[in-house]
C-alpha cells in the first residue's frame, strides 16, 4: 500500500503568507482507496492535486510549511524524472501536456524523459496503447482527436510511466458520456493493479 500525506501544509500565492489557498492541511490518502475531493470552485481543490504532483511550489505559489510526502519521500525534493515513479497528473485539459505531434510518440517521448531503455520503449508504448483502447489512434496526430480520445491518450502515457499514484483534475469535463464510462473503468482497472487514485471532481455519477 501506497501513501499520500500533507503534513501541516500551508500554501498561498503572496509571499507575505497571508490568504493561504491550503492553510496547515494535514491528510494522509491511501492507495487501498479511490479518493474524491469535491466542492465550490475556487475552494483549493486543484491546488491540492497540483502540490501533489510537485508542479507547486515549484512553478507557482510559495510554500509557507509543511511538507508533502509519497511513501516518505518529500516530492518537491524529488527530481523530474524521480516524481515521476511516485505520482502522474493528468490535467483537465490535456492539450496543456501534449509535447509531440502524435499518439505514440507522446507515449516514447515520456519514456525517454525517464531514461527508459529504449530497446524496450516500443513494448511498453504498445501495451500502453492496447491497455487504454486506442491502439487505432497511435499514429493520430494529437490535435485532430476528440476530447475523449485526447483524456485516453493523456492516461495511456500514465499507464505507460505507472506512477504510484494518479492524480485527476476534474477527468470528465469536456467528453461525453459514453468516453467518460470508458476512462472511468480504465481507472478503476489501474486502481485494481495497485495504483492510487486521487482526483478532484464535480461529477460524482460517474465515480459512484
Amino acid at each position: 500500500m501506497s501513501k499520500l500525506q500533507f503534513e501541516d501544509v500551508s500554501f498561498g500565492y503572496s509571499r507575505r503568507g497571508k490568504n493561504c489557498i491550503v492553510d496547515h492541511m494535514s491528510v494522509s490518502f491511501d492507495s487501498k482507496r479511490i479518493t474524491v475531493l469535491t466542492g465550490p470552485s475556487g475552494c483549493g481543490k486543484s491546488t491540492v492535486l497540483y502540490l501533489a504532483a510537485g508542479i507547486y511550489p515549484e512553478n507557482a505559489g510559495v510554500l509557507h510549511g509543511g511538507k508533502v510526502l509519497v511513501d516518505g519521500k518529500e516530492i518537491s525534493a524529488l527530481s523530474p524524472d524521480q516524481r515521476c515513479a511516485y505520482v502522474g497528473m493528468m490535467f483537465q485539459n490535456p492539450d496543456l501536456q501534449f509535447c509531440m505531434d502524435t499518439v505514440e510518440n507522446e507515449i516514447l517521448f515520456c519514456l525517454g524523459n525517464i531514461g527508459t531503455p529504449r530497446e524496450e520503449m516500443q513494448d511498453i508504448a504498445r501495451s500502453a496503447l492496447e491497455f487504454c483502447g486506442i491502439t487505432p489512434l497511435k499514429d493520430r496526430r494529437l490535435q485532430s482527436l476528440s476530447g475523449g480520445e485526447k483524456q485516453k491518450a493523456m492516461l495511456a502515457c500514465m499507464v505507460a510511466l505507472r506512477p504510484r499514484w494518479l492524480l485527476l483534475d476534474e477527468p470528465f469535463a469536456n467528453i461525453d458520456e459514453a468516453s467518460s464510462k470508458d476512462l472511468v473503468q480504465k481507472i478503476a482497472q489501474l486502481h485494481r493493479e495497485g495504483v492510487g487514485i486521487l482526483a478532484v471532481d464535480h461529477r460524482l455519477d460517474c465515480w459512484w
